[in-house]
């Protein structure tokens, strides 16, 4: 019945007690009647502090407070505040630093004078309604991008480090000492959408086999805990490490681990308990503390968590294989091997996990920004360049969800985001499918469901769930996608170039960044082998015959 700009003031009235927050009223919260929490989400670091801090505001009423956590462990809530408890320093911070961070940069000669220059030109004169503007900008991005692929695959790796390097130590230098520099300011425009065209680097995966589903629930007291810190000094650096953050995953089949593991132990592992190394990796990826650990860590941070929780995920399911667990748990080396190969597939499953749930936010710039697993678009429907609707437009959505079916770990793509992070909105698509006595969000959705249905079939489409958020004052729309568990053909909209439409039945997929169809018959049945193995191949070939 009020605006909630006065949902703060009201909280303090006598009419409203409880406060049931997402992210908005989590940090920043200034209430001193407040004195009770009940926490229903994960939290880390700076976030777990900020968040339970804002029970820390005096009353003269007040003389205790109380949280009540479903979630956290006390472990995970001791260490998130013990860097800042009793005393908290800011290492000074040295501007010399990012001159340092741009000489490595142009060790590798990707980054040319002419290129920035000409870039910057253009990109701080341009129109922000000049939709024109940005193959223009292209065009001088493009000649860095040639270099970078020129470059040995191990000084692409230490040169896309170096870029990120340097935008991360301008963005924050920035911040906080005047920069007089403007030969900087030209850098890191640069730089900063040069490193979003750069190639992503190469993947490989893990079959999941069968679907995992929740069949049993047990809830347990854990214990009582202090979670009392001892007093010390927490000192907070800015830049705490050579990289930027990332991760560059060498994956290969399960399968090929299991012979490595045969050769090596004489394991005689098989089929089964390939099936079964699968199952611990999904249960563990289904556990939210994992999720945000992924999400919140690099791979050598969550390899820490991984570690910790390896030896309980494979005594849960001890009953399914007993001989393979007793080998893991006896034989240390053996399940170091084991642990050295899962941990990175964890990693991807359980961050693709965290996108289905995770906050809005975490899934934008400058936490994130588009990788294989994530995608942007700007609408659903609706020609931005030619202002009318378009069927392209929505084939386009329709094959990014085809293509994060048909790849190991799903994906999530946002509606209503620009390529850049920037926030578009619906509202375009709203005109279009708008109805008289109905929200337009509910309508939204319900054609973009019945879209995806009809391009990949009901079966396919199961695999989707779609919400629309409300973000910056527009609202956008994830749509998470888990992967399927047969091959998936998508029915898209192409034209022939003469202003003729026609649909035609393809299969996509994930190429780094992009998405992609597989037209060559022998690629897509070694990527029908590779992705759910020779049977899903025989099996669709017996399909094809019948039909």
């Amino acid at each position: 019945g009020f605006p909630d700009t006065e949902t703060a003031d009201q909280f303090g009235s006598d009419d409203y007690r409880i406060l049931v927050v997402a992210e908005k009223f989590q940090t920043g919260f200034d209430q001193p009647l407040l004195h009770t929490m009940f926490v229903d989400k994960r939290l880390f670091g700076v976030n777990a502090v900020q968040t339970l801090s804002r029970l820390n505001r005096t009353h003269g009423e007040k003389d205790d407070t109380f949280v009540l956590d479903f979630v956290n462990t006390a472990d995970e809530i001791q260490r998130s505040f013990a860097p800042f408890y009793d005393v908290s320093l800011a290492a000074p911070t040295d501007p010399n630093e990012l001159y340092d961070s741009w000489a490595e940069v142009e060790r590798f000669g990707v980054t040319r004078t002419e290129d920035m220059e000409a870039f910057a030109r253009v990109y701080f004169g341009a129109d922000p309604n000049d939709r024109a503007v940005q193959p223009r900008l292209y065009a001088f991005l493009e000649p860095g991008r040639d270099r970078f692929i020129e470059l040995d695959p191990e000084d692409q790796e230490e040169c896309r480090t170096a870029l990120k390097r340097f935008v991360a130590r301008y963005g924050f230098i920035s911040q906080i000492i005047p920069m007089t520099d403007t030969r900087m300011e030209r850098r890191y425009a640069y730089c900063r959408h040069l490193v979003r065209l750069l190639p992503a680097r190469p993947d490989g995966s893990l079959d999941l086999g069968d679907q995992v589903q929740l069949t049993h629930l047990r809830v347990a007291k854990t214990g009582d805990f202090d979670v009392s810190l001892t007093k010390g000094e927490g000192v907070l650096v800015a830049f705490p490490g050579d990289g930027p953050g990332g991760y560059d995953p060498t994956l290969s089949p399960l399968s090929e681990l299991i012979d490595r593991l045969n050769r090596d132990f004489g394991a005689n592992l098989t089929k089964a308990d390939r099936l079964h190394l699968e199952g611990i990796v999904a249960d563990m990826a289904a556990d939210p503390t994992m999720q945000q650990q992924a999400a919140a860590n690099t791979p050598d941070n969550f390899k820490i968590e991984f570690d910790k929780k390896f030896e309980g995920a494979v005594a849960a399911r001890m009953r399914q294989a007993e001989d393979l667990t007793i080998r893991i748990l006896d034989d240390e080396q053996f399940r170091q091997r084991l642990a050295e190969a899962l941990s990175p597939r964890l990693y991807e499953e359980a961050r693709v996990a965290y996108q289905k749930t995770c906050p809005i936010g975490d899934l934008l710039p400058p936490v994130r920004t588009e990788d294989q697993h994530l995608e942007y678009k700007s609408t659903l429907r609706w020609d931005l360049k030619e202002n009318a609707k378009s069927r392209l437009v929505e084939s386009a959505t329709i094959k990014t969800v085809a293509a994060f079916l048909n790849s190991r770990f799903g994906g999530t793509l946002l509606i209503g985001v620009g390529d850049d992070g920037s926030i578009v909105g619906l509202d375009h698509d709203y005109v279009t499918v708008r109805k008289e006595g109905k929200v337009d969000a509910d309508v939204f959705l319900l054609h973009l469901n019945q879209l995806l249905e009809n391009a990949v079939g009901l079966a396919a489409a199961a695999n989707v769930t779609t919400f629309v958020h409300h973000v910056d004052s527009h609202d956008i729309c994830r749509v998470h996608v888990d992967p399927c568990g047969f091959p998936v053909r998508a029915e898209v909209t192409a034209a022939d170039g003469k202003g003729q439409f026609s649909k035609r039945r393809e299969f996509f997929v994930r190429l780094n960044n992009g998405t992609r169809a597989i037209e060559d018959d022998g690629e897509f049945q070694r990527y029908i082998a590779q992705r759910w193995g020779k049977e899903a191949l025989e099996n669709l070939e017996e399909t094809t015959v019948e039909v």
